[in-house]
């Protein structure tokens, strides 16, 4: 996938206008990286929810019983092997569905990982991972980076801005990279 965005507004503007924008094949938007890690967030969110709705497909499953049966005429509902068939099928769907979101996820977690490590910068990396791979708060992010200092509590708000500062950097460096490492 060629992804190639712009960062200047001036070279956005000049592209519209019909004129060539040299940054156009060189950068990719700081806030492009951003996207695509929050979708990564998202997307672990929504195996869960996925999981969770396999996990009661499972239950309902487990809970019809086998067919009884006698001579006894039937009434209007429909027959369980029919309700079986219908939620072995569902089940099915619902596992390949994890199975394909958990796939498309952990790519995009190794070509993240894979860029992480070219950064030298822990708290860059760090801030990356907290955020996004494990879904943290910024408050937890900021205490997990910067508690052991000793003027942390009277200083908090200061760190955390220092970690807004250290996460945009960071992005700014994913980005330089991405366009380096291309998936």
């Amino acid at each position: 996938t060629d992804f190639i965005l712009l960062i200047g507004g001036t070279d956005q503007k000049n592209k519209m206008r019909g004129g060539t924008a040299e940054m156009e094949k060189t950068q990719i938007d700081v806030a492009y990286v951003k996207q695509r890690l929050i979708a990564y967030r998202e997307s672990d969110k929504y195996i869960d929810n996925l999981i969770e709705l396999q996990e009661r497909a499972e239950a309902q499953l487990a809970g019809i019983g086998s067919p009884a049966f006698s001579d006894m005429p039937r009434s209007g509902t429909p027959s369980s092997p029919d309700r079986f068939t219908d939620k072995i099928a569902k089940l099915d769907e619902l596992k390949a569905k994890v199975k394909d979101q958990i796939e498309q996820r952990d790519n995009e977690r190794h070509y993240f990982e894979k860029l992480l490590s070219k950064i030298k910068k822990a708290n860059q990396v760090s801030v990356i991972e907290m955020r996004y791979f494990y879904s943290m708060d910024w408050e937890e992010v900021n205490s997990s980076i910067f508690c052991r200092k000793m003027d942390f509590n009277d200083r908090e708000e200061s760190y955390l801005r220092r970690v807004f500062y250290i996460h945009g950097e960071a992005l700014a460096r994913l980005a330089d990279l991405m366009m380096e490492f291309p998936e």
